[in-house]
């Protein structure tokens, strides 16, 4: 391949960046790219991430607040960053997530004292960071099961949407898009 300043200067950045480049832009050998991939964790920003788990599991001292830096954004982060599925810090802390967030309604809700139900987004985030974590749980089975019942007529999913309540009357893209990542992993 002829030199491309852009390819060079993203495989020039971090872990997380190198591998998605090897695999999506240079289609390079499955073994170089899962090489790459495993660096996430002892190099650059996945390890900067990790090292910043709490004592006790979480990030950022909450599991869903403060919004950006909680558990449950950074365990999005690292799975987006490429962190090898089963981690054991990743797993962890999303089983902290499963444990207090299990709702009556077999979705995830943080928020019992405010809210009476699950939120369909939340749960979408911790089935998929549940399931790529590695956590064997029957109430991940429950929780995809309740994702997949809220589903709307119009074939999406909307966090406004409240079964019996009224709400949201379609899907939302964001919502969607989480619900269908959270079931392909």
């Amino acid at each position: 391949m002829p030199p491309d300043p852009v390819l060079d200067w993203l495989l020039a950045g971090d872990p997380s960046v190198r591998w998605q480049t090897l695999r999506d832009l240079r289609c390079a050998a499955a073994s170089t790219v899962r090489r790459e991939r495993g660096r996430v964790a002892g190099e650059g920003w996945g390890a900067r991430l990790l090292g910043l788990q709490d004592g006790d599991g979480q990030w950022g001292g909450g599991l869903y607040n403060p919004k950006w830096i909680s558990t449950t954004y950074t365990l999005v982060l690292l799975r987006s960053l490429g962190l090898a599925p089963g981690h054991p810090k990743a797993a962890r802390a999303a089983t902290l997530l499963l444990t207090a967030g299990f709702w009556r309604d077999g979705g995830i809700n943080l928020f019992p004292r405010s809210q009476p139900r699950s939120e369909t987004c939340i749960s979408g985030m911790a089935l998929a960071v549940l399931c790529w974590a590695g956590v064997d749980d029957a109430r991940v089975d429950a929780l995809a099961a309740h994702l997949l019942a809220r589903q709307m007529p119009d074939g999406g999913w909307n966090c406004r949407a409240m079964p019996g309540q009224g709400g949201a009357t379609h899907g939302s893209f964001h919502t969607t898009i989480i619900a269908l990542e959270a079931l392909l992993e």
